[in-house]
């Protein structure tokens, strides 16, 4: 007796748990992800910023995780964090590491190459940019 296994991988506008992993109709899409961290914290620090898009309008009541980056296949959530009327949020305090930030916010891209300087406390300015569709 043979076992075949199938998987088919689906395009999703909204992730619960994660990121777009796939295109449907390309076996392949799950290899060809590249995730990497978006923020490298030297040191212990307070974490908390503020998110808004490319005019400048605040992203409120958004969702944001903060997982610890170990490798392209594996994040593990650390914190969430879900912002104010005025974009606000904070992670309160954040451990030395490599992490991928996510924001949850249909339609926009992740943000890259977070910065924090060395110091007691990191406030990042996020600005989310509209992600390009197929429409």
């Amino acid at each position: 007796m043979t076992l075949r296994l199938s998987l088919y991988v689906m395009t999703v506008t909204y992730a619960a748990h994660g990121q777009l992993v796939g295109i449907p109709g390309n076996p392949r899409a799950c290899e060809e992800v590249s995730v990497h961290p978006n923020l490298r914290l030297s040191f212990q620090t307070l974490l908390d910023g503020h998110v808004e898009d490319i005019t400048g309008a605040a992203f409120d009541n958004t969702r944001l995780e903060l997982r610890t980056y170990t490798s392209e296949l594996k994040q593990d959530l650390l914190k969430r964090a879900q912002t104010n009327a005025d974009g606000g949020f904070s992670f309160g305090s954040t451990p030395a590491g490599r992490y991928r930030l996510l924001i949850f916010a249909p339609g926009f891209k992740q943000p890259v190459n977070l910065k924090c300087l060395a110091g007691q406390r990191c406030t990042l300015s996020i600005r989310l940019e509209v992600a390009p569709t197929d429409a």
